[in-house]
């Protein structure tokens, strides 16, 4: 029920956008109609109308952006965690059945040359990987 629920919040906003864009444009096509009946003025009629329905769609669309940048935002940050998890793992070796590969050493290698070139390699960082060249 909880998974994805970045993605979740997103579909809703997505909801919405159509659910509040509705009335509005059905409120705009009322005075749109009753104006132009009543007053005989088919111009001042379609203007109000438009006008209605254009500012109920932005207003729809303005609440659902916050939505979706939550929801955005939520997902984004789900990721980041599960990468920093991952890391960590990697960095700790509790990678459990993973072979450690040439692209582990190469990028264990590269990390070494990085920190040390910025002053912040700890040199015990690694050291569960052994160096064969």
């Amino acid at each position: 029920m909880y998974d994805n629920v970045g993605r979740e919040l997103k579909k809703w906003a997505e909801f919405i956008v159509h659910v509040q864009t509705i009335p509005s444009a059905c409120l705009g096509g009322f005075l749109f109609v009753s104006i132009a009946v009543e007053s005989e003025k088919l111009l001042l009629g379609l203007l109000v109308g438009a006008l209605v329905t254009t500012i109920g769609y932005l207003l729809a669309r303005l609440s659902a952006i916050m939505l979706y940048a939550f929801g955005e935002l939520v997902e984004t940050n789900a990721s980041t965690a599960k990468s920093a998890e991952e890391l960590v793992k990697l960095m700790k070796g509790d990678v459990g059945n993973t072979v450690k590969t040439a692209s582990t050493k190469s990028a264990v290698q590269t990390a070494k040359y990085e920190g040390q070139k910025t002053g912040v390699w700890n040199p015990n960082a690694f050291s569960h990987y052994k160096d064969n060249g």
